[in-house]
């Protein structure tokens, strides 16, 4: 199987199955949507790696798998939930992104406005996105775990900060209007993470999972905190994937520690 549809495969089962949210079947339908959300929100990113730094194929692969894994996440969410008002916003997104990521394969520069649109696509989804989300918070549907919400928080405020870094380094934020200032979402970020301490005792994964994204954002809090004079983006994106990756095991980690207990 080439690599590129194995790596899609494993991101799509990692979502769908591996998720500790997923765990929990009541939960089914803010779990997609923050999938979608965080899907969305990272391809921006990815594009903005492929327009600013280099078309390296890596970089579309990545914004591909973004795609298709949002993709599935809004079919899985419109069976639960009324989708109409992304829907259209993400057919607009999704065929501006695919056009623009072919041009840039092909070493064509996109003009500013198709860029500027794209943008503006992206808020509009977010924003319709964002209102399903509060939706989803009203009675009678369940309320996520409190260490899942309180993940999923940290994961899109990542997401977000690590989109908004890398356009400001390949100066698309110019393009995108007023955005959150990242030193400030990055002091919040570093606050919201004392939340994920434990007030038990927890498993050797969880603490394991700890300090892999403690170690992981020490290394790019720096960088996000002097934004203005810093310029690696690439190495935030990966990063930042990683620690979210890590955020959404803890829950998982947590609930193999309450079965070590109750045996």
């Amino acid at each position: 199987m080439p690599q590129p549809l194995l790596s899609l495969l494993l991101s799509i089962c990692l979502a769908l199955f591996c998720n500790p949210a997923s765990a929990n079947r009541t939960d089914a339908a803010p779990a997609h949507l923050h999938q979608l959300r965080l899907a969305v929100l990272g391809s921006l990113g990815d594009f903005y790696l492929l327009y600013g730094i280099d078309a390296d194929p890596a970089h579309s692969r990545s914004l591909e798998r973004r795609m298709a894994l949002a993709d599935v996440q809004l079919a899985l969410l419109a069976e639960s939930s009324d989708v109409s008002a992304i829907r259209q916003p993400w057919h607009s997104y999704a065929n501006l992104l695919g056009e623009l990521n072919r041009r840039l394969q092909q070493q064509e520069d996109p003009d500013g406005s198709a860029i500027a649109e794209l943008i503006r696509l992206n808020g509009q989804l977010m924003t319709q996105c964002d209102a399903l989300a509060n939706r989803l918070d009203q009675p009678p549907l369940p309320i996520p775990d409190d260490l899942t919400q309180r993940g999923r928080n940290l994961e899109l405020l990542l997401q977000q900060i690590t989109t908004h870094y890398i356009a400001y380094n390949v100066g698309a934020n110019s393009l995108g209007g007023d955005l959150p200032a990242i030193d400030q979402l990055t002091e919040e970020f570093d606050g919201a993470l004392k939340t994920l301490l434990p007030a038990t005792p927890q498993s050797h994964e969880y603490q394991r999972l700890l300090g892999e994204i403690d170690s992981k954002w020490r290394y790019i809090e720096p960088s996000l905190r002097n934004y203005q004079s810093s310029a690696i983006p690439s190495l935030v994106n990966r990063y930042g994937a990683r620690i979210i990756e890590a955020i959404a095991r803890l829950p998982l980690a947590r609930a193999e520690s309450g079965a070590s207990v109750s045996r």
